[in-house]
């Protein structure tokens, strides 16, 4: 006969939790509830860390784009600057550029120099411009535009006259814009009255008799009594170069019974250091010269030395005595600075 076990009655899971268990529930789910608001805050922090540093990089673009395109409107160079000669008048114009290159006038201060070829002063003024007083201009011969230019005349009777030979110096321009006092240069080649070569010869000529010592020492030898009327420095204008030169101005006579050859040999002057300057091309003086009995010649002879030095002695060789030994004649000297 089978057996049969009686099964267990089926039990209800209860829910119903215990006070233990209720108190872990309630535990994890304060836990629970903390992690989350520490990720939200967390999560919060961050977005407000990346929105700000978006704004920060936003602004800071901003900020730069906002330099660079308020520079476009300030000159950042001397576009064009020229000169045009209008009979005794020198037309001056110039134009500014912003950094995109566009033409745009400005208020500020212009200085206007001009010098020669021996960077000796002719003409300097300065005067301040308002951006009402560009003035639109055009290339004549095209019609082509150029944009808004400042200009104005100057009558050459102002400026000095120059030693160059060719009739030309350099005009520089320099704007000092208002706003920003920001200097541009520009320069520019000009038509500058010059000196003759006669009026620039009386000038150094003057100029050398002003600054010049006279000395008058005399020393007679052989045929001739040599006499050192004066010294100093003179300047000579040549070749686009202006040069200093010790001039010494001589007299030679022939105090013999015929006729001889001035013809001196060696002819330097020595310093007080020591230091030989040899006789230099150029000067007015013929040092070979057959001269008659009784007859003088005078004239001039140069030799580079250095401005800084105030004394020495002039030494050359003019003919023999009888033995056939040089007259050597020697001069001490002294002269002011140039």
């Amino acid at each position: 006969m089978l057996s049969v076990r009686a099964r267990k009655p089926l039990i209800k899971e209860n829910y119903t939790l215990t006070s233990n268990q209720e108190f872990i529930y309630k535990k994890n789910e304060s836990i629970f509830s903390q992690h989350s608001k520490t990720i939200l805050a967390l999560i919060i922090i961050i977005a407000f860390v990346f929105i700000w540093s978006s704004n920060l990089n936003n602004s800071s673009n901003n900020s730069g784009s906002s330099s660079i395109f308020q520079s476009k409107y300030y000159p950042v160079t001397v576009n064009t600057f020229s000169t045009v000669k209008e009979g005794e008048l020198i037309r001056f114009y110039f134009l500014l550029a912003d950094s995109s290159g566009n033409i745009i006038p400005r208020d500020g201060r212009v200085k206007l120099q001009i010098l020669d070829d021996y960077q000796t002063l002719l003409y300097s003024n300065e005067f301040d411009v308002s951006s009402s007083q560009f003035v639109d201009y055009q290339i004549k011969l095209t019609g082509a535009y150029l944009g808004k230019a400042y200009e104005w005349r100057v009558n050459s009777a102002n400026f000095k006259k120059s030693f160059g030979s060719y009739g030309y110096g350099k005009a520089y321009l320099t704007f000092t814009s208002s706003s920003d006092n920001r200097k541009l240069s520009s320069e520019s080649s000009v038509t500058v009255p010059c000196y003759t070569s006669e009026e620039i010869k009386q000038i150094c000529e003057q100029q050398y008799l002003a600054a010049s010592t006279t000395v008058n020492l005399k020393l007679t030898k052989g045929n001739y009594e040599v006499i050192v009327i004066r010294v100093g420095f003179f300047n000579d204008y040549s070749y686009l170069e202006k040069k200093q030169y010790l001039r010494v101005d001589i007299q030679a006579k022939n105090i013999g019974s015929q006729a001889s050859y001035f013809s001196p040999s060696g002819m330097a002057i020595i310093d007080n250091q020591n230091h030989q300057y040899d006789r230099t091309y150029g000067g007015s003086m013929d040092l070979f010269s057959n001269i008659y009995p009784g007859v003088s010649k005078s004239g001039y002879i140069l030799f580079e030395v250095p401005n800084t030095v105030t004394s020495g002695k002039l030494v050359f060789q003019q003919g023999y005595d009888v033995h056939y030994n040089n007259y050597i004649f020697e001069y001490i000297l002294s002269w002011r600075t140039s």
